[in-house]
């Protein structure tokens, strides 16, 4: 089975924050919240076996990666933002 790579892109538009994987977009309300809903989302992809990583659109305009499905770490959430 061959495996799918899968980026899911943060950034800002006009003050908002967002991240994107294909046609999903996704609001968030700062920086933070639209990193972990992208990590969220690229760990259920990498769970499901894509190649899932986070990219992060900086000041400079350029994408690094900030996370990678198998490399990192899910972030400690706060029990008042974990999913159930």
């Amino acid at each position: 089975m061959r495996m799918t790579d899968r980026s899911f892109y943060v950034f800002c538009v006009g003050g908002r924050w967002k991240f994107k994987c294909g046609r999903r977009e996704q609001d968030a309300d700062d920086r933070a919240s639209a990193m972990l809903s992208a990590i969220l989302a690229a760990h259920e992809a990498g769970e499901r076996g894509s190649k899932a990583r986070v990219m992060c659109r900086g000041e400079d305009a350029q994408w690094r990666a900030e996370w990678t499905y198998g490399r990192d770490r899910l972030p400690t959430l706060h029990p008042d933002r974990a999913r159930s």
